[in-house]
């Protein structure tokens, strides 16, 4: 809530006021008048559900927590992670930080090039991802991010194209890219 001196601040002021708000995610005030504001609000958007034991943090693309649930209440979930601090409304803090990061961002190009939504595990240090329940890509560190995502989806494309349905891509190291039947 604002006090009760909304009338002499400033646009700024006002804004920065209405941001501390946890679901505040962008804001617009504007002063039409001596006795009127104008407010546009954007709430925060859940982009990742970070599984850490018995709950869900979720955060938004800012890595900003909105929430602990005990659902997965986000387009995208990563597993895997220990969450050190989830207090609502600040950043999400995390042992491998940096692997946060990096799964965010596969989770954005899978969303943006791909279309699916898959799970994003940590596991043994290294960022998988089950493509289906015979799929899986194996991006290591994603160091190389980018290039990553194009050959793994480029490989899971040819995988489909030729009918098989089993399979490791494995793609932790660019200059050494490797398809592994699937041990299953």
């Amino acid at each position: 809530m604002l006090d009760q001196n909304w009338l002499w601040k400033s646009e700024d002021q006002l804004a920065d006021e209405l941001k501390k708000k946890s679901d505040v995610g962008d804001i617009v005030v504007k002063k039409t008048g001596l006795l009127k504001v104008e407010v546009s609000v954007t709430p925060r958007e859940a982009f990742l559900a970070v599984h850490s034991g018995m709950y869900y943090v979720i955060i938004d693309t800012y890595g900003i927590v909105i929430e602990v649930s005990e659902l997965p209440e986000a387009p995208f979930v990563v597993e895997g992670f220990h969450v050190v601090s989830s207090k609502i409304g600040h950043q999400i803090v995390a042992e491998n930080m940096e692997l946060i990061e990096r799964a965010a961002q596969l989770a954005y190009l899978f969303d943006e090039y791909v279309g699916n939504n898959p799970t994003i595990s940590l596991v043994d240090g290294e960022l998988v991802i089950g493509m289906t329940d015979d799929i899986t890509m194996n991006f290591g560190t994603a160091d190389e991010i980018v290039e990553q995502f194009s050959k793994a989806i480029e490989l899971y494309k040819s995988m489909l194209a030729k009918g098989s349905d089993k399979g490791i891509i494995n793609v932790k190291n660019i200059n050494q890219i490797i398809l592994e039947p699937n041990k299953k």
